[in-house]
């Protein structure tokens, strides 16, 4: 056990800190994440269509349950899994990425879709705020289709039922990577730094 009255300071804090060693070292690392200069985030997106709904108890899935969930998906019949384009953005900003060509609905009016994603860190999970429209055609509107708020820890995957019609179950699979401003993957912040 730290001494009560453990001081934690840097550039414009100071915090009194009083618990285990484990404790003060969570701390320090979350101060840490709140002062790191801005990041990217890496969004990846998978749609998995199957024709029972999936007996998942939790949207959160690590990366072992996610394999073992596709591993056993894939051995059903009906099972598809699609990978959309994985988007980059800044942390706060928003990212449009246009699909043109993949006619996912089999609509012969299909002009494509448009997806925006926005991402910013919340303490040690990510907060991903997506919406999905149909780009415009010249003889309609363009049309909304969906918004959807993920909160996704590190490593872990968001699965999310989209749809359910006509026998067939529609769930996307978002995950997210936290980038250095070079681009390279960061550490997972829920790691404590070791101690001295």
């Amino acid at each position: 056990m730290q001494e009560a009255g453990t001081r934690l300071s840097g550039s414009g804090y100071s915090l009194k800190v009083s618990g285990t060693q484990a404790e003060v070292a969570r701390v320090q690392s979350g101060m840490a994440v709140a002062h790191e200069p801005p990041v990217q985030f890496k969004i990846s997106t998978k749609l998995l269509s199957v024709t029972s709904p999936i007996k998942q108890q939790q949207v959160a899935i690590n990366e072992g349950e996610l394999q073992t969930l596709i591993h056993d998906l894939s051995q059903q019949p009906g099972t598809q899994l699609t990978g959309y384009p994985s988007v980059t953005t800044r942390e706060g900003e928003a990212e449009t990425i246009q699909m043109i060509r993949a006619n996912a609905v089999n609509d012969p009016n299909w002009t494509g879709t448009i997806g925006t994603y926005q991402a910013e860190r919340t303490g040690f999970k990510t907060t991903v705020q997506d919406r999905l429209e149909f780009r415009p055609h010249e003889t309609k509107e363009p049309g909304w289709l969906g918004e959807t708020r993920s909160v996704v820890s590190y490593g872990d995957s968001h699965l999310q039922l989209m749809s359910g019609r006509n026998g067939v179950y529609q769930y996307r699979l978002l995950s997210v990577t936290t980038l250095d401003t070079a681009a390279r993957p960061l550490p997972n912040p829920r790691s404590a730094p070791a101690t001295q």
